[in-house]
């Protein structure tokens, strides 16, 4: 959440840096105080096509089961503008486990919170709410650009094997600055006691020696990409990313810890170390083959 926090800190600096110097834009004074409204879309009418649309997932394990959910849209809310001109959408959608069980209320809660903490487009609005230059301008590039702000999440379930589920998303967070973000969500979960998993809890490998094992993996992965000498530049930014703070899913080809958009970079972008399941030195059973 603190990068998403310095993220829209930057948008605005951005959005009001360019609104003083190369928009000419309606003056605050010749018209009233602009109002954005929320509108909620129709239950029944099915939900845009979002601005950026996210990478595909992998492939769910071939010897995935059928699951007691479904991957619902649970947050759906617009900003309009007074003339009905839409700037921002924000899009949620994610499993929801039926029947009730202590599991499925434990896994049902994972995603409402993590959801619900998932709020700066309200910044945002709040902001255009009380600066007239801000909202011509999002405005004017609503229409010259069929450009809409806003975040967009959709988990899709990766692995449903070995008593366990594996959900993916990627989280596309754009508010009229210079580029979307894009950053990795995943959950892993005992499906018989709802209880999230580590990444320790798949990966054999001692506390002591997590962050140099990993490293290692990741530079013997990536030994033929440009990764390669960005991790070998900048070692602490695959090795300071401690155990109980690693993003991780597992898929049919093996398990996959997420190295975002800002591992190095921006412009580097997200990259991943795939552990297949015959590493039988790495992996705890029963993910191990």
């Amino acid at each position: 959440m603190k990068k998403r926090a310095v993220a829209l800190f930057l948008v605005m600096f951005s959005i009001l840096s360019l609104s003083a110097c190369d928009f000419q834009l309606t003056p605050a004074a010749e018209s009233p105080s602009p109002e954005i409204s929320v509108a909620p879309a129709p239950s029944e009418s099915p939900s845009p096509t979002p601005t950026l649309t996210p990478e595909p997932t992998p492939s769910p394990s071939p010897t995935a089961t059928p699951a007691p959910f479904e991957i619902t849209q649970t947050l759906y809310e617009v900003f309009q503008a007074d003339d009905g001109t839409l700037l921002m959408r924000n899009e949620w959608w994610q499993p929801v486990f039926s029947g009730g069980s202590p599991a499925a209320t434990a896994i049902n809660a994972v995603f409402t919170a993590e959801r619900a903490d998932d709020s700066e487009y309200a910044g945002m609005a709040d902001s255009a709410k009380s600066d007239s230059d801000v909202y011509n301008m999002m405005i004017q590039n609503a229409k010259d650009y069929s450009e809409v702000g806003g975040t967009y999440v959709k988990y899709d379930l990766t692995y449903a094997d070995n008593g366990v589920y594996s959900f993916y998303a990627q989280e596309i967070w754009d508010y009229y600055g210079p580029h979307p973000y894009a950053y990795d969500l995943a959950h892993t979960f005992d499906a018989a006691t709802g209880a999230e998993l580590k990444i320790t809890d798949v990966l054999s490998v001692d506390a002591g020696s997590f962050d140099e094992t990993i490293y290692q993996e990741y530079l013997a992965y990536h030994a033929n990409d440009s990764f390669h000498d960005l991790a070998v530049e900048t070692p602490d930014a695959i090795k300071g990313i401690a155990p109980g703070d690693t993003v991780f899913y597992l898929a049919g080809d093996g398990v996959h810890i997420c190295f975002g958009q800002y591992t190095f970079y921006y412009a580097a972008g997200s990259s991943e170390l795939v552990i297949p399941y015959s590493r039988g030195d790495l992996l705890r059973a029963p993910f191990a083959s």
